[in-house]
């Protein structure tokens, strides 16, 4: 990791010598010598170092832009952020994120039509797929996208566990024969999809807590 962390001594006297002063810039210089401890504490990689070479001949592009400033600064720390996570092998993170993520859409998808209009769960495929494909790369957009699904499943989630959980531990039979009712259907299989969605909403609300605070506390690993 000698070369990165030249690099970023390289970066950090361009800034130095070429960006003014602002609290921006002193953020951004903070963040630059947290990114150069880590690099230079890190071993080698045992596997193969495209990312290390792409970092280095992303940042060499960046350094020699003729106008460069706060916005290539920036993209420097950005993408030399997301490396480290591969080059050190923490990709912990990144993985437990997606998997919160679909976990957290499904019961969205699922829950949401039985408690709000349907144009709310409609509103989402769009972002949902969008993000996906952003997810998949890694980029700050996608992760902007996806983490919208968070609130609005614990929303829809927390608003099913109180009914649904409210039922099973109250009056299971009356909450289903009223459903049976309405839906045509027999009070036994009513009640079997009441306890099926209370499960599924006791497993929506950490998904989605756990991908929330994962994204913003990790969101570094998104370029």
């Amino acid at each position: 990791m000698a070369d990165i962390v030249a690099l970023l001594d390289t970066v950090k006297k361009k800034a130095e010598r070429q960006l003014p002063a602002s609290p921006r810039y002193d953020r951004m210089m903070q963040r630059l010598a947290a990114l150069r401890k880590k690099y230079a504490a890190m071993p080698p990689p045992a596997d193969d170092s495209a990312a290390a070479l792409s970092l280095v001949d992303r940042t060499k592009k960046l350094l020699a832009a003729s106008n460069f400033g706060e916005a290539e600064f920036d993209a420097i720390l950005r993408h030399a952020s997301a490396a480290w996570y591969d080059l050190a092998g923490v990709r912990w993170p990144y993985q437990w994120y997606v998997r919160c993520f679909f976990v957290s859409t499904i019961g969205f998808f699922l829950l949401a039509p039985q408690f709000f209009p349907a144009i709310l769960a409609l509103i989402f495929i769009v972002p949902v797929f969008v993000g996906l494909k952003g997810l998949k790369a890694r980029t700050l957009n996608g992760f902007t996208l996806t983490a919208m699904i968070y609130p609005v499943a614990l929303l829809s989630a927390t608003t099913a566990a109180r009914s649904f959980w409210g039922a099973i531990f109250g009056d299971l039979a009356g909450f289903a024969g009223s459903l049976a009712q309405t839906y045509h259907l027999a009070t036994g299989t009513v009640e079997i999809l009441v306890v099926v969605f209370a499960l599924i909403a006791a497993v929506t609300i950490p998904a989605a807590l756990a991908g929330a605070y994962l994204g913003f506390r990790y969101r570094d690993m998104f370029v």
